[in-house]
């Protein structure tokens, strides 16, 4: 619903208001590269290459990516921030990495990734040498063993990496 609103809606406003308010026109015109914006936020992903062990944050619709080469000189950890628990690959020198979610608890999902690619995260991390990745991979394997078993994401190992609502209660 989002990518047709900023696909279909989004230029229909800015015509309508092109049109109709000349004193807008200027802000019209800042429409277009934040609609853009918005259309590659809704399409990126991240994707886990093996041969060189990397993470790549793509979209087809952006002309750039952003990859970590998972090795030595990249650091790894596990991130909460809010309702989301994420897995941040940073390398030396880099001002900004790629993150990928492992866990999201709001009020409407409650959900992990799968076992499997759970286990394929910490295998990557584990081998590729970088820092932080060992007690990562062990938390990323603890977090598989327990979707596996059957548990909920409320009493899952990366449970307690999760934040708080405004009002203090947890997620």
């Amino acid at each position: 619903a989002a990518l047709w609103f900023v696909v279909l809606a989004l230029p229909v406003i800015a015509a309508w208001v092109w049109i109709t308010d000349p004193g807008n026109r200027p802000w019209t015109l800042l429409l277009v590269p934040f609609g853009y914006l918005a259309l590659v936020g809704m399409t990126m992903r991240v994707e886990l290459t093996t041969d060189p062990p990397a993470l790549t944050w793509r979209s087809p619709l952006a002309f750039w990516r952003s990859t970590a080469p998972l090795g030595s000189r990249t650091a790894v950890q596990l991130r909460g921030a809010g309702s989301t628990v994420s897995l941040h690959a940073r390398a030396d020198g880099r001002r900004f990495g790629v993150a990928v979610d492992v866990l999201a608890a709001t009020e409407y999902v409650q959900r992990s990734r799968d076992p499997e690619q759970l286990e394929t995260l910490a295998e990557a991390v584990r081998s590729s040498g970088a820092r932080g990745g060992h007690e990562v991979a062990r938390q990323l394997r603890a977090q598989a063993a327990h979707v596996r078993a059957g548990g909920d994401v409320a009493s899952s190992p990366l449970a307690k990496y999760l934040g708080r609502t405004l009002l203090g209660l947890r997620y």
